[in-house]
């Protein structure tokens, strides 16, 4: 089993993560979309100012259904200005760690009104536990960040946290191929 330290202070949730990875397997990175895509960047990446990357760029189409990877509860959903577009957390069933997706349109921009979208922006924080099951849309990829329409894609962020807040390189509860 892989030695998750990073401090004393995380050792008992990273080990906890660590054991449930062994049970039950790390989550693909291609079962949040229903499309391939492509891992753009990766946790750690150094960022202006001195900042580093928080999570994992997944590349996927405009507007491609975010699906849920596996079974497990929906925490909350919100509008992140900060990142640029609707949110959500995923807590996986079998495990105990949360995935905040990010970068996405709460509904799907090519069926739905565009209005409606905008009008949440600001507004939108809802604390849920709506259980999903897998293969369920939870979103939909949408145009924020560096993506544009021009380019044809658009960018997913998933950023891992343990149960009590504190963040983790997604390599580690994540398979994905760079």
């Amino acid at each position: 089993m892989e030695n998750f330290f990073s401090s004393s202070s995380l050792t008992a949730e990273l080990n906890a993560i660590a054991t449930q990875v062994a049970v039950h397997g790390k989550i693909p990175i291609e079962h949040f979309c229903l499309k391939n895509g492509s891992v753009t960047d990766e946790f750690g990446a150094d960022r202006p100012g001195g900042k580093s990357h928080e999570g994992v760029d997944y590349k996927v189409g405009f507007a491609d259904a975010i699906i849920a990877p596996v079974d497990g509860f929906i925490k909350r959903r919100y509008y992140d200005s900060p990142y640029g577009g609707f949110s959500i957390v995923f807590q996986p069933k079998d495990y105990s760690f949360e995935l905040r997706i990010r970068h996405l349109c709460q509904f799907n921009p090519h069926r739905e009104n565009a209005a409606l979208n905008r009008m949440i922006k600001g507004s939108l924080d809802e604390h849920v536990k709506e259980a999903v099951s897998s293969g369920k849309v939870i979103g939909y990829a949408g145009l924020t960040g560096r993506a544009t329409a021009q380019e044809g894609h658009a960018i997913i962020h998933i950023a891992a946290y343990t149960t009590s807040g504190s963040k983790f390189n997604p390599v580690r509860v994540i398979a994905y191929h760079v």
